[in-house]
């Protein structure tokens, strides 16, 4: 066992020599020498943290905006709710051929401001969500109504949209 010590006490001995290599010296770096660099590294951490600009405040302009026409009743207190059963469209009117212009999801809630039904018999409901002011008509029989759908007014569809420029075919490349 003490030849085995003695062994391995020579061998890292050995490992640490550079035989026939120059000899280089390590630069030593003094304990005060840390510090300074730490304290460097510190200062430049703080300045970098508390460099941020400040954001600029936003003026209000005195563009009036023009006033948007709503359905929605004075009071809601008497108002039927319509609740999602599912993911609905909202679209711009009381029909498929409409845009989208907003979903109502599963669960979420919006006040019904207008009834519209259609030649077929579907119900349509013109919906106000009073959260972010989406305003469109969503399909009967994706939604349940809660309150008096009675006291909800009948209204007509508004306009279909007119379809666009159909895109027309090149003719084919040589």
């Amino acid at each position: 066992m003490r030849a085995w010590i003695v062994a391995t006490v020579g061998c890292l001995a050995l490992a640490g020599c550079t035989l026939g290599a120059p000899a280089t010296a390590t630069p030593a770096v003094s304990g005060e020498d840390v510090i300074r660099t730490a304290e460097a590294a510190a200062a430049m951490t703080r300045q970098a943290a508390t460099s941020t600009s400040t954001p600029t405040p936003i003026t209000p302009s005195s563009t009036p905006v023009p006033p948007t026409a709503t359905r929605l009743p004075l009071s809601t207190e008497n108002t039927p709710v319509i609740t999602a059963a599912q993911t609905a469209y909202v679209r711009a009117g009381p029909d498929v051929a409409y845009n989208g212009v907003g979903l109502l999801y599963s669960g979420e809630t919006a006040f019904a401001t207008g009834r519209h039904e259609t030649s077929a018999g579907e119900i349509w409901w013109l919906i106000h969500r009073t959260s972010d002011g989406l305003e469109g008509w969503v399909w009967g029989g994706a939604v349940t109504v809660s309150g008096e759908a009675s006291t909800v007014p009948q209204l007509e569809a508004p306009p279909t949209p007119t379809p666009g420029p159909s895109p027309t075919a090149s003719p084919p490349l040589p």
